[in-house]
């Protein structure tokens, strides 16, 4: 088992989170808009965890891609002692374990999104979907080895890419809780904010 840090985990659980409610929308909307949202900040950040996943497992790009199935049929689930005291057992936890397959699975996940924003043409639909699944199947791997910490709960109302005006969402500053960015170095309006 691989141990992860918190702050490094949940970085790369928001960014997940993220794309995994980002990448339905160009089902309906111009796939320019959405390249346009992810590059060039969010691309660089994406390839910044790829190279914080490649230290923890160097052989990973030579290796064969993870199976899904095979990769999630060991991990473990909840339980009902961590579905009621998580929130306690997460709290002090500086790190998480696990496994090279599933750091390989998540990491190829990204590395398909940033494939896909490099293509002129939108891809099918189907791979699209298929796309979003592997996200929730990523993220869910993270809910599940980290059951009851809390900020996962927050990232869960990260913004993305043509989000619903209306709908609570907060940025990645506020989830990370760090210093809002530079007004100067931000983009225009709140929609675009990441």
């Amino acid at each position: 088992m691989i141990q992860i840090e918190k702050p490094f985990l949940l970085r790369l659980y928001c960014y997940l989170q993220q794309a995994e409610r980002s990448v339905h929308r160009p089902l309906c909307n111009h796939w320019s808009d959405f390249q346009q949202y992810y590059k060039p900040a969010r691309a660089a950040a994406i390839e910044s965890l790829l190279a914080r996943l490649d230290q923890l497992i160097p052989q990973r790009r030579s290796s064969p891609p993870p199976d899904k199935a095979e990769v999630f049929r060991n991990v473990p689930e909840p339980g009902m002692f961590r579905v009621f005291f998580g929130r306690w057992l997460t709290r002090g936890k500086t790190s998480f374990p696990f496994t090279a397959e599933e750091i390989a699975f998540i990491a190829l996940t990204l590395e398909t999104l940033l494939h896909f924003l490099d293509q002129t043409e939108k891809p099918a639909m189907d791979t699209l979907v298929t796309l979003r699944m592997d996200f929730c199947q990523a993220g869910g791997n993270i809910d599940w080895r980290c059951y009851g910490l809390e900020e996962l709960r927050r990232a869960s109302f990260i913004e993305h890419f043509d989000r619903t005006e209306w709908y609570p969402h907060l940025q990645l500053w506020e989830i990370l809780g760090e210093p809002p960015p530079d007004v100067a170095s931000s983009p225009s309006t709140a929609k675009d904010a990441g």
